[in-house]
């Protein structure tokens, strides 16, 4: 397989380049780096816009540490994108995550399968639902909207669509890299 963006020798590397590698190595991302030099899943692709990178490594801090969604809610978000966007590899980087956040293997399974999740609580349910809605349709109904606002909040409501959108793109940076996960993982969107 032809890497799309293979790493940017040292030498090469501008000084901001340089120093965001150091801390992709440094940091909790070092964990699903290649052997081969390359800085792993979509940081190969965002280094060559170190200004970009460093915005979306900011955010992505926000949503692993500094959020103030429910871990469940925040990992159904984050299996969701991976899951419309098919990405194997953000799927596999955050299943396991997933089920340690609280999130039950019956659950995520129904989310692999595109299936609304059977036995959710009220905060996953709205979480599940407008995100499916807003996935499906580009809109949220007043319906939605309410029952999603009553269980979670204004805050958390926000937080948990720009988590979504925040983690689609991240998705998309992964398939412009055709970045692929370890194993065979393979997901077949259903548009959540």
């Amino acid at each position: 397989m032809t890497v799309r963006f293979p790493p940017i020798p040292a030498a090469k590397m501008s000084e901001p380049q340089r120093a965001l590698a150091a801390e992709y190595r440094s940091v909790w991302r070092g964990k699903w780096m290649p052997a081969d030099g390359r800085l792993g899943g979509p940081l190969d692709a965002l280094i060559r816009t170190p200004e970009v990178a460093a915005c979306v490594s900011s955010l992505g801090d926000i949503f692993k540490a500094r959020t103030t969604l429910p871990a469940p809610v925040k990992s159904m978000a984050v299996l969701m994108a991976a899951l419309s966007q098919r990405s194997g590899f953000m799927w596999e980087a955050h299943v396991e995550a997933a089920l340690e956040s609280g999130l039950s293997n019956e659950t995520v399974s129904w989310i692999a399968s595109g299936e609304r999740p059977g036995s959710l609580g009220p905060k996953e349910a709205a979480a599940y639902d407008l995100l499916t809605e807003i996935s499906r349709t580009k809109q949220v109904t007043d319906e939605c909207f309410e029952r999603a606002v009553g269980s979670l909040g204004e805050q958390q409501l926000v937080e948990l669509v720009v988590a979504f959108g925040f983690f689609e793109m991240v998705a998309m940076v992964l398939a412009l890299g055709k970045v692929s996960p370890p194993s065979a993982v393979e997901l077949h969107s259903h548009s959540c």
